[in-house]
């Protein structure tokens, strides 16, 4: 399956001139967790709920006047349309990122995140795979 086949083709853009607080009304107004930062469709970076809560909340910096480009998350991992899903997953995993921007020649045409590709898995799982992550999960918090 390719990153095309379950990408989120609409995606939600801001510019790095722009403040943190107009950046979360617009991630708020839109419902989502993210905004691309674009200069004339050419993504330049991220900016992520996360961002605004450890870079602006938590160091009490004021959203109305900081600026996006003062926080955004760059250089932007990227992956291709036509990237294998399980290639894109590997690009987001070994970078600790949840979403990828997906760039054709040079221009933005969408992003996949992990709850994109977690959908596209929905009903894939066979019984040991099932087995296997709850084993996993488990573990890995301890009851």
């Amino acid at each position: 399956m390719k990153v095309k086949d379950i990408m989120t083709k609409q995606t939600v853009i801001g510019t790095p001139s722009k403040t943190v607080l107009l950046a979360a009304n617009k991630m708020a107004q839109k419902g989502v967790g993210a905004l691309i930062i674009a200069g004339k469709n050419l993504p330049l970076g991220i900016i992520t709920e996360r961002d605004i809560v450890r870079k602006v909340v938590a160091m009490k910096k004021d959203p109305n006047t900081t600026k996006i480009s003062e926080i955004m998350s760059e250089p932007l991992f990227t992956t291709s349309p036509n990237n294998d899903i399980r290639e894109a997953a590997k690009i987001m995993s070994i970078n600790e990122v949840r979403r990828l921007p997906v760039v054709e020649n040079g221009k933005l045409v969408g992003i996949l995140t992990a709850t994109d590709i977690a959908k596209s898995l929905v009903g894939q799982l066979t019984g040991q795979d099932a087995l296997l992550y709850a084993i996993t999960r488990y573990h890995k918090y301890g009851y």
